[in-house]
Order: structure tokens, then C-alpha cells, then sequence
């Protein structure tokens, strides 16, 4: 096998073969490298010689490839950053590597050197970024430089253009990667890399409908050319930028003067000032804020603005840990199995990541267990024939009835009040209600009595109770009171 490496304290950079048990160095250099700085290296061997070239220029040079490696070695493949089985890392990163079956001498190597160097030069005078890559090495052919300019355009900024060779080598081929649908791209070209973009002429305009654009392919000729790819600012004349546009309202079709979302700022304004011009107004409520369930329907009135995610948290405003999803007006909450009150909190926002947030919060209390109703008052033997029956429920009730069965026959829904409840500054609710059936009507023997009261989350509540009146045994007792005293004469 054929190795390129370095010595364990970096001083050194070997080029060797491997094959039948013998091992052979052909070249090797000195190195003198600090850490996080990147560093060209380029490596031709053929039979007759090998020559090693480090930042573009010539290091070593050595005999031919002497040692040739067997069928099996073939075999396992090629290896980059360390040995086959994963050991002797170079603990680097490699870029634009490429190889080629051509003997270039150092026609490559300098000139890929020189070119990347103009390159970055450029586009740190221009503030902009990107990278360079050369095409069409072959003799007596010009090199194609791709350079991208890009502006801080937040999510926008991250296109970048790419160039490849035709198969048969005679043609470069353009691509813009990372674009964004319906937004616009240039593809300039010029012979020399000018600062001054307005001096570049405009090859391509083409616009996007996918993270591709695919130009058509140019012929290479002897002359050296640059290509940059840019983003148009604007295609419309809705007065601002189609990428702000997208970023924003996923769409070109706006009206520059338009209060969208009612912030008594247009469009173009949002956009001269640095605002988000999509900032979501609504209103979260729910039918019944006392529920049987988990599962919660919240109600979403959208005021102002187009929400395009949603997001719900159940009793905790750490809202950069929500998770946002599409947005959708049938939201369902679930508050977890934990009874009484639950505040949940309902966000949106417009398509950006870091579009502004708009939460509203609503309550609700989960009573999927139900409370029982309990009479207190009552004894099971009486001897009047019109009682009070009073009792309470830890729970608010929507209403309270009670039926009665005795020897009288059966009558039902009989009206009962709720008479008081208490108001808990824990929770700021009413939790224990109390009530009473006034004045119910006993006839001789057994009566029962069933109290019926539905609580405000709808759980049916139901209690039965027996008493039995009968007359009172003892004789009543007479005594005079007036007049006090007798006269007879």
C-alpha cells in the first residue's frame, strides 16, 4: 500500500509504500505547523519519481514507486485520517481533497495555491464569504474559479456555488446549493477577481424552486475565468427584499404599504426599521374552564398577523424549551392526571426561527375524579313531618335536585340550592359548595331520598339516603300557664 503521513510530533511528513513485508520511504519533509491553520499538500508518484509540494511550493522529491501493492491490499479500499482499522488518526480536517490519474507537476499544485489565495483576499475585502475551487487542469486549459459572496442575510446567507467537469472534461458545471424556492441567484462571471462586484458581468440569473439550481454547463477554454454567485436583492416592487420577503411571508405577492398585522407599521416599514412585520395577536380560550378529562380543547381567535407554528406548555413559562410544530386551530391540550387547576400557556409565531413570539395563557381545572356529595344533617329516625337536608361537595356544582320515594308515592327533581362556597386564595377558586332542600315533606313509614348534582366539569353526582318518620309515642303533656290562679265565690 501507498501512505502519506506524519511522525508522531508533527516535525515530519513521509511518503511510503507497504507491500509483500517490505516497506519503503520515498520522500520525506520537514514540517513546522500550528495547530488550527490549514496547509496544501500535494503528492505526485509515478514509476520513474515522486514529488511532494507543501503550500504550493516543491519540498521533497524521490524515486519512483519501487514497491507495488498486492491484489488483496487493492482490496481494502482508501483510507483517509488514519490507518484501515481506524488507528493512527491525523486528527485534521481535509478539504477539497481530489486525485487524479495525470501527472501535473507543479502546475496544479501552484496554482490551486495562488488562486485560493487571491480568493480569500477577495472576499475579505468585500466582507462577504464563500470559498474557491479551480477546474480544467489539463494541459494547455485555462483554470474556472468558483468564489461565492454572500451578505448577512441571516438564513439566507448560507448558498454557496460549486463547479464540476463534464465527463469529458471539456465543460464546467455550475451549481448554486442551499438556495431557497422562488428567490432569485446571479451567477456572475469576470477574468479577474475585481472587488468591485458592479464590474462583473451577469452570466446566469436564474431562480430557484428547490435547495438546487443547476446552470448549464460552460465550455472551458485557455483563458482563466471567476464565477460568483450572488442573491438578487429584489425581483419585485413591493419596496423590499425578496429573501426578507420569503423569510418572512414565504411568498413574493405583498403589498409593501400593507399593515399586515395591524401594528400600525407597513411592510416596507417593518422592514426599514428591523421589525418583524408578522407578529401573531389572538386570544386562547376554552368553553368550560372545569374539565373531566386531560385532553383539553383551547380555542384560538387569531386577531392580527398569519401564525404559521404553535407551540403548548402545561404549568411552566420556560418558553425557549418549547417545541413548536405547524400551526393548526384545533388545538388539543393535555394537562397530565394530576386533579385541580392547570394553567396552560398556547405561543405563536410566523415562519422564521427567530420570528417574535406571541403566548397567551388560559385555566382550567382537571376533575376527572369526582367528589361525592355528603349530607351532614341528618338523622335516620325522625318524628316531624318536614325536615332540612343539608350537605356539601368539595367540588363547585352546576345545580343540585333531589327525588323522594315513600308511601306517598314518587316525586322528582325537586329543586335544592347551593347556599354558600368557599373561596380558596391558594387557588383563587371556589372549591366547597354547600346546599340544602328546604322544607321536604315526609309521609309515615321509610323515605328515601336520592340528591342529584351535576359538578361544573359535567362528572354526575348522586348520593341516596333513608330516613324513617314515624309519631311520637310519648302523650303530649298539658300544662296551664294563664290565668295563674282560680277565684270562685
Amino acid at each position: 500500500m501507498f501512505t502519506l503521513y506524519a511522525d508522531a510530533g508533527g516535525s515530519n511528513i513521509y511518503f511510503g509504500g507497504v507491500g509483500a513485508g517490505v516497506a519503503s520511504t520515498y520522500m520525506s519533509a520537514p514540517i513546522s505547523w500550528a495547530s488550527n491553520t490549514f496547509h496544501q499538500i500535494g503528492l505526485e508518484w509515478t514509476e520513474g519519481d515522486c514529488e511532494l509540494y507543501l503550500d504550493g511550493e516543491l519540498a521533497a522529491t524521490g524515486e519512483g514507486e519501487t514497491i507495488v501493492p498486492t491484489h488483496s491490499t487493492w482490496t481494502n479500499g482508501f483510507f483517509i485520517g488514519s490507518d484501515n482499522n481506524g488507528y493512527e488518526q491525523a486528527r485534521g480536517a481535509f478539504l477539497n481533497m481530489e486525485t487524479w490519474e495525470a501527472e501535473f507537476g507543479g502546475m496544479y499544485t501552484n496554482g490551486w495555491l495562488d488562486v485560493s489565495n487571491a480568493i480569500a483576499a477577495w472576499q475579505d475585502t468585500l466582507g462577504g464569504g464563500g470559498f474557491g475551487r479551480m477546474m480544467g487542469m489539463e494541459a494547455g486549459l485555462g483554470y474556472i474559479a468558483g468564489v461565492t459572496y454572500t451578505t448577512n442575510y441571516a438564513d439566507y446567507a448560507s448558498y454557496w456555488l460549486t463547479i464540476g467537469t463534464s465527463s469529458s472534461g471539456t465543460q464546467a458545471v455550475f451549481t448554486v446549493q442551499n438556495t431557497l424556492s422562488n428567490l432569485t441567484y446571479n451567477i456572475l462571471t469576470n477574468s479577474i477577481l475585481d472587488t468591485n462586484l458592479a464590474a462583473w458581468g451577469v452570466w446566469q440569473t436564474l431562480t430557484a424552486s428547490n435547495s438546487v439550481i443547476v446552470a448549464p454547463p460552460f465550455n472551458i477554454g485557455s483563458n482563466s475565468m471567476f464565477f460568483a454567485a450572488q442573491l438578487v436583492l429584489s425581483t419585485t416592487t413591493n419596496s423590499v427584499p425578496d429573501w426578507w420577503a420569503m423569510k418572512f411571508f414565504g411568498t413574493l405577492n405583498l403589498n409593501g404599504g400593507e399593515d399586515f398585522a395591524g401594528l400600525g407599521l407597513t411592510i416596507a416599514q417593518c422592514y426599514q426599521f428591523g421589525a418583524d412585520p408578522n407578529i401573531i395577536s389572538f386570544i386562547a380560550s376554552v368553553t368550560n374552564q372545569y374539565v373531566p378529562s386531560s385532553s383539553v380543547p383551547v380555542r384560538l381567535n387569531v386577531t392580527g398577523g398569519l401564525p404559521a407554528y404553535m407551540a403548548t406548555m402545561v404549568d411552566s413559562t420556560n418558553f425557549t424549551s418549547a417545541t413548536w410544530s405547524s400551526f393548526n386551530s384545533n388545538l388539543v391540550a393535555n394537562v397530565g392526571t394530576n386533579q385541580g387547576w392547570h394553567k396552560i400557556y398556547v405561543g405563536l409565531k410566523g415562519l422564521p426561527a427567530d420570528a417574535v413570539q406571541t403566548w397567551h395563557s388560559v385555566r382550567v381545572s382537571l376533575a376527572s375524579v369526582a367528589s361525592p356529595l355528603v349530607v351532614t344533617n341528618l338523622a335516620t329516625n325522625v318524628t316531624q313531618s318536614i325536615i332540612q337536608i343539608q350537605g356539601c361537595c368539595a367540588t363547585p356544582l352546576a345545580s343540585i335536585s333531589y327525588d323522594m320515594t315513600n308511601s306517598a308515592g314518587l316525586v322528582t327533581n325537586q329543586q335544592a340550592f347551593v347556599t354558600s362556597q368557599y373561596y380558596d386564595t391558594n387557588v383563587w377558586a371556589a372549591t366547597t359548595n354547600y346546599f340544602q332542600c328546604f322544607d321536604v315533606p315526609l309521609a309515615l313509614g321509610l323515605n328515601t331520598a336520592t340528591l342529584r348534582g351535576p359538578d361544573l366539569a359535567g362528572n354526575s353526582l348522586s348520593t341516596t339516603f333513608r330516613v324513617t318518620y314515624s309519631l311520637p309515642t310519648d302523650p303530649p303533656v298539658v300544662q296551664l300557664y294563664w290565668p295563674t290562679h282560680i277565684y270562685s265565690r
